[in-house]
């Protein structure tokens, strides 16, 4: 008898991984984009939480708009202006955007919503 099943639906790749999927621990872009930002000065405290933002945009699959955001249109270009420019804001959004999965989840009651721009 043959299974006639179609194939889970977890994951079917289209096309190959991007070669930083196999870069390995220290050479991913967010590892890369981290040490860009502490040469640019910036403090190794906020270095960390933009680095973690920058990979969890590409970790939980986020909308283009958030994904740019977040880094992966410009490696990270954005991000390292906004905090050298303001580093309270980029501190506050980026918190903001690891505390909500990216904007998924509603701080007050923990509720999926639709993500917010």
């Amino acid at each position: 008898m043959t299974d006639k099943r179609p194939p889970p639906l977890s994951f079917v790749p289209t096309e190959p991984p991007p070669a930083w999927v196999y870069a390995g621990a220290g050479h991913f872009p967010w590892d890369h984009w981290e040490r860009k930002s502490l040469a640019a000065g910036m403090p190794e405290e906020l270095a960390q939480l933009g680095r973690a933002t920058y990979r969890e945009a590409s970790n939980h699959d986020r909308a283009a708009k958030l994904r740019a955001e977040c880094g992966w249109d410009d490696e990270g270009a954005a991000m390292i202006e906004r905090a050298r420019s303001d580093p309270d804001a980029a501190r506050a959004r980026w918190t903001k955007l690891l505390a909500t999965d990216g904007g998924q989840l509603d701080q007050t009651n923990d509720r999926t919503k639709e993500p917010q721009p």
